[in-house]
């Protein structure tokens, strides 16, 4: 779904970098869709929510969104991870 803001901030705002509202919303999709619901992997779910997490850690990294515009992006639906693990997927996007 399109927002006109995110996390109070306009889609249009400075904030974002020029990212299209459709971009932000597929983050905060890619975001959410990121699950790891079972501990022992039982579910097979790791690592297609891990590829979700970096997927979504290249689009940040694309729009060089800041600190501020992720966490954003982060709050604006549940997670079933920390916003430290999205940083650090982040940054290990940068680093490949």
């Amino acid at each position: 779904m399109i927002k006109e803001k995110i996390g109070g901030v306009p889609v249009t705002a400075p904030l974002w970098h020029g990212a299209p509202a459709l971009t932000l919303a597929k983050i905060i999709d890619l975001l959410s869709s990121a699950s790891y619901h079972y501990a022992d992997d039982s579910g097979k779910e790791w690592g297609t929510a891990n590829m979700k997490k970096m997927e979504a850690a290249a689009l940040i990294n694309q729009y060089k969104l800041s600190f501020y515009a992720i966490e954003c992006l982060y709050k604006e639906a549940p997670q079933l991870f920390t916003l430290g693990e999205l940083i650090n997927a982040v940054i290990r996007d940068l680093r490949k």
